[in-house]
């Protein structure tokens, strides 16, 4: 008797998911399925509410490291129908390659054709993997559909609502809850005071103002980013990847955004003003940059030889307080030693090294240069409004003092004494504005940033060196690593106390390998790279540096 496995999927994806079989009736007509064909049922994987858009599916992969270890013994996978196994028709016919390479038969109770052999077999495949496929993304454009017409709206989509308020069953809105609302408030301003987010949190918590709810950190880090406290209604903020693998965030003006779409708790100006103390405090803060130390750099690459399992990176702390970093094999049993972190990523550093070229090189970099740019402008855009705000209160401000001097002429004080408080908050405000204004340090238009173009003048190819990649940002050069390296096998010598590292790389570059040593000493450091805030004060001192030569008609 032949022995099998069986695969059964189930996904809420689309606006019919009542009329979709259910989990156990596949298998049901599985099992009959095999008893009329003889075979043996040895093991069964499922995923319950998972697209078939793309392959990430905890029990998919599964299913596949077991047959990997048992393809000897199992002849065939069996599913209800080809939907079932993926709606992604690239991933369909990756997945049954592999299962071709194993020699295990790919069965559908629904689709007989699938125990048809050589291009027949192929042709129903790819016309069925086509409609699947075409099903899915009309689900998802009819999901789409309704939650943007929903979004439109200014109606709640579900999920949760921000803490302050409860949805109005009547408009679909949000509505305000007053006795949550004042702690919103209390949060914001609070925060404006100089109080920390967790310490907030722990005020908060320690008052027991909020019963049943527990407050930390990100929950006031996530309050003070909500512009929906503002009456701000925005959707939109992502889409959909084509091939099903996730999503990617769009850039604000994309957005759709519904100002004045409910009661505010918060005023736009104290939010702004709360952003802008986020910013400013960031700014001190990253004068600490040992989180940059090129941790996780080649997460998802480094694969073990023996098991094919991933690696992934750990550590251990030794009892004088060092601590030490590892790539080691994900699966427990496996016998392959762990390896030094800073030894493996200094290896293939050197290795890319050696294929990296110019162009990609100030491809990459331009992606960074215009992170700068784009956050050097949004910092303009705010300062010109702080100025604008300067300028109003200041004008305010001259309107109390009139009054007062007025009053003063006349004998007859009536406003004076609330006047001056006032004049004495406004000139607090506008003493706080101009702090940030001050701690922006930028003296210049954006028309007078520096060009991409100018600056690349100056890279040649000795610039493709390992010193100048450390000067990119640590997501950057994970990029340009993928965009060169296929995988990383790591292969322990057996009997030996050293360790072989294999690069394969992409585009038909031929692999390379290396040897790695265990127990040396006088290990180079954690390998750390630039910051964007690093690259963002620096194009703002060399572009007022230049500015300012220019005013003294030193530069051009």
């Amino acid at each position: 008797m032949e022995k099998v496995i069986i695969y059964g999927r189930v996904s809420e994806m689309g606006p019919n998911f009542s009329e979709k079989i259910s989990y156990e009736s596949q298998v049901n007509e599985i099992k009959k399925y095999c008893e009329r064909k003889n075979y043996e049922i040895v093991e069964s994987f499922k995923d319950l509410n998972y697209s078939g858009g793309n392959d990430k599916r905890p029990d998919f992969q599964l299913m596949f490291s077991y047959l990997r270890k048992h393809h000897k013994e199992i002849s065939a996978v069996v599913v209800y129908n080809l939907s079932r196994f993926s709606r992604n028709l690239m991933n369909l016919k990756i997945y049954l390659e592999e299962l071709d390479k194993l020699d295990i038969d790919f069965l559908s109770v629904m689709e007989p054709f699938c125990e048809l052999k050589g291009s027949a077999r192929g042709f129903m495949i790819n016309i069925l993997g086509a409609v699947a496929e075409l099903q899915r993304e009309q689900n998802i454009e009819v999901v789409r559909s309704a939650m943007m017409l929903k979004s439109s709206l200014g109606k709640h989509l579900g999920g949760k609502i921000p803490f302050g308020y409860e949805k109005d069953l009547t408009t679909g809105k949000y509505k305000i809850v007053e006795e949550d609302a004042q702690i919103v408030r209390y949060v914001f301003n609070r925060y404006l005071e100089g109080g920390s987010a967790t310490q907030i949190a722990k005020e908060i918590s320690s008052a027991q103002a909020v019963k049943g709810l527990q407050f930390n950190e990100g929950t006031i880090l996530n309050m003070l980013s909500n512009e929906k406290y503002t009456g701000m209604y925005i959707f939109g903020k992502t889409r959909n990847k084509k091939d099903g693998s996730g999503k990617v965030k769009l850039d604000r003006e994309k957005w759709k955004q519904n100002p004045n779409n409910h009661d505010a708790i918060i005023e736009q100006e104290l939010f702004e003003s709360v952003q802008q103390e986020r910013f400013s405090r960031r700014r001190v803060k990253k004068a600490d940059n040992s989180n940059l130390k090129g941790t996780k750099l080649l997460t998802g690459l480094v694969k073990c030889s023996f098991c094919n399992s991933h690696y992934y990176v750990s550590s251990s702390t030794k009892p004088n307080g060092t601590q030490y970093y590892y790539y080691m094999c994900s699966n427990k049993e496996c016998i392959q030693k762990k390896i030094r972190k800073v030894q493996l990523e200094n290896t293939v550093l050197a290795a890319i090294e050696n294929v990296i070229d110019l162009e990609t090189l100030i491809k990459f970099y331009q992606v960074e240069y215009q992170l700068v740019i784009d956050r050097i402008k949004i910092i303009l855009e705010q300062e010109y409004h702080l100025k604008r705000k300067i300028n109003d209160l200041k004008k305010e401000k001259d309107i109390y003092l009139d009054v007062i001097k007025e009053e003063r002429k006349s004998e007859e004080i009536i406003l004076t004494p609330d006047y001056k408080e006032r004049v004495k908050g406004i000139n607090a405000r506008i003493s706080n504005l101009q702090q940030q204004v001050a701690e922006n340090n930028i003296k210049f238009k954006i028309k007078q940033l520096p060009k991409f173009e100018d600056i690349v003048e100056q890279f040649d190819e000795q610039d493709c060196s390992l010193s100048f990649l450390k000067t990119f940002t640590l997501d950057t050069v994970r990029r340009i690593i993928r965009h060169y390296v296929e995988d990383i096998i790591i292969i322990d010598a057996k009997g030996a106390n050293e360790t072989m590292i294999r690069v394969d790389f992409k585009n038909g570059v031929a692999s390379k390998e290396f040897t790695i040593k265990r127990g040396e000493r006088n290990l180079p450091e954690e390998l750390s790279f630039s910051s964007q805030d690093d690259d963002f004060e620096s194009l703002i001192l060399i572009t007022n540096v230049l500015n300012d030569m220019k005013d003294l008609e030193i530069a051009n």
